[in-house]
């Protein structure tokens, strides 16, 4: 049956009716005819897939596809095919406590925010994202470097080293003042962190007195035990070596004292520049234990001969002793000008002028 069935299809044969059934039909064929076209579909369902890929590709340069009107009219997402475009896709919408900016920093404070146009928030520092819109951004940058930038910057400068609870009220100023930029309130922002940086100033400044006084302090104990060595090396006895070591340590005492009582009106370095500071407490110190030698050789070779302190008698060398030499050290040493006005007045003179009109 099967044989009979299979060649009622052959050539020559025909059917009860008495027509030819049609050409053979070849099973083999048939099979590879349906195998081509199954190629032929998925090879144009491949160029199709293909040709959306770069369609898609070219959104941020081209229209948005019209299948989506609904993204095709929101001007937000514009803006994130516009940042796309331009190399930066970190928007604004990211800017939350917890999370990174576009840098990788955390963010521990959002200070102000509106979507779309910048956000001010706290990463370490006090930064800024700028608007998603590229032209608005530009616009913006241009806005706050002109108007705080240099004082943003020299405040950023002098928070350095500083922990968040420290500078926890310069960051609000600053994060305000920037808010004020970015609202084009350009004179407000100016205001109020031109404010915030001389009250940083006036804090550093009264820092760095503390420390200079803290250094000079230090100098004085070697300083001390460097003259007391010296004397030591010189013996017992009074002799002319130890009047001027005992007239040095005079004057280290009076240079000290004379810091401590003009340390608020004294001009010294921000507690940033810790070596002006250092330096500078040092050199005031060695300039009281010259000047306490100074003053003693002056008068003992007569080039001052006498020394009148205020209405009191006058003084002379000869009525110099150990008492004497400690109160003239520490005089020389408190009167920082004593010593150099001294010595401009002696250099007026002629040389081998009378003692008398050196008085």
């Amino acid at each position: 049956m099967l044989d009979g069935f299979a060649g009622a299809n052959t050539a020559g044969r025909r059917d009860a009716l008495g027509q030819s059934p049609g050409p053979a039909i070849n099973p083999e064929s048939t099979a590879i005819e349906t195998a081509k076209t199954a190629l032929h579909t998925e090879a144009l369902g491949c160029q199709d897939g293909q040709n959306k890929l770069n369609e898609a590709a070219a959104w941020p340069t081209a229209e948005a596809p019209t299948d989506n009107a609904a993204e095709s009219t929101d001007p937000a997402h514009w803006d994130a095919v516009k940042k796309q475009a331009k190399g930066d896709g970190f928007q604004i919408a990211q800017i939350k406590e917890g999370s990174k900016d576009s840098q990788g920093r955390d963010i521990t404070r959002v200070y102000a925010i509106r979507h779309g146009t910048y956000a001010v928030y706290l990463a370490g520092d006090v930064h800024v994202e700028y608007a998603d819109d590229p032209e608005e951004e530009a616009a913006q940058r241009t806005c706050v470097v002109s108007s705080i930038g240099k004082a943003r910057a020299e405040i950023t400068s002098l928070l350095l080293g500083w922990g968040q609870e420290r500078r926890r009220v310069y960051d609000c100023k600053m994060a305000m003042a920037l808010e004020l930029a970015l609202e084009r309130k350009t004179d407000e922002a100016r205001t109020m962190i031109e404010e915030a940086r001389a009250e940083l100033i006036q804090e550093r400044a009264t820092a760095g007195r503390f420390q200079y006084v803290g250094y000079a302090a230090g100098w004085c104990l070697p300083l001390l035990a460097l003259l007391a060595g010296g004397e030591w090396v010189l013996g017992s006895g009074r002799s002319a070596g130890d009047d001027l070591l005992l007239a040095g340590q005079a004057g280290l005492v009076g240079a000290a004292f004379s810091i401590a009582l003009a340390v608020r009106s004294r001009t010294v370095a921000l507690d940033t520049d810790r070596w002006s500071n250092a330096s500078d407490g040092l050199l005031r110190l060695v300039i009281g234990v010259l000047s306490g030698g100074a003053l003693l050789l002056l008068l003992s070779s007569g080039l001052v001969p006498k020394l009148a302190l205020g209405e009191g008698p006058l003084v002379s060398w000869s009525d110099v002793g150990w008492k004497g030499v400690l109160v003239i050290g520490f005089i020389a040493g408190f009167l920082e000008r004593l010593v150099p006005d001294l010595l401009d007045k002696a250099a007026v003179l002629p040389v081998g002028a009378p003692s008398s009109r050196r008085s």
